[in-house]
């Protein structure tokens, strides 16, 4: 569904993910652009928008980009309990992951409880094979976890692009597998979904 200039131009604004320097930048391109369509693929292409966040400004969603101090960039990713998207964190000048747990209806004292053990249990693991954890809390109801952000490939994506791994690839990937269920279990965490 498009949208004209001007909607376009007013739900980006509201989202509250553009920095002061950044409204001069897509005001600029602006005047270069007659066609909406050319104006976002220029923001896109510009590094001032993602390709998701365009999309969830088109569709009038560009508020839930801005989520705390943080400004959600793209959907890495989604789950029985939650999603989990890639974000900037403008203070620390930093990428992260954040984890979303999306309830279902209101968060009830047991679903809060969970997530403030699993939070607890993941704060206490510091391994370079496991993800640490940033920051947690919760806005609007929604419970979130911040982690570091990890870029590649999983290993499924990985199999499915290589295919049959040589075999000291594999064992070494395995390695680290151990090694990082071996700190947690040290810790007193165990982890209930290993594939």
């Amino acid at each position: 569904m498009a949208v004209d200039f001007e909607t376009f131009l007013q739900r980006l604004f509201d989202s509250a993910i553009l920095t002061e320097q950044n409204f001069s930048a897509v005001e600029e391109i602006k005047t270069r652009h007659q066609n909406v369509d050319s104006f976002i693929q220029d923001l896109i292409e510009s590094k001032l928008l993602t390709k998701f966040q365009a999309e969830q400004i088109i569709a009038g969603k560009g508020e839930s980009l801005a989520f705390g101090k943080y400004i959600i960039q793209e959907k890495l990713g989604a789950g029985g309990m939650g999603q989990v998207y890639k974000a900037y964190h403008p203070e620390a000048s930093k990428l992260v992951a954040i984890k979303v747990i999306l309830p279902q209806g209101k968060l009830d004292a047991e679903s809060i409880k969970r997530f403030e053990r699993e939070v607890k249990a993941s704060e206490k693991l510091v391994h370079p094979n496991i993800i640490a954890v940033l920051d947690s809390g919760r806005i609007n109801d929604q419970l979130f976890m911040v982690m570091e952000l990890i870029q590649g490939k999983d290993l499924f994506e990985l199999i499915n692009e290589k295919g049959k791994l040589p075999v000291n690839e594999a064992v070494a990937y395995i390695i680290q597998a151990a090694r990082a269920l071996e700190c947690a279990h040290a810790n007193g965490v165990i982890h209930r979904d290993v594939k």
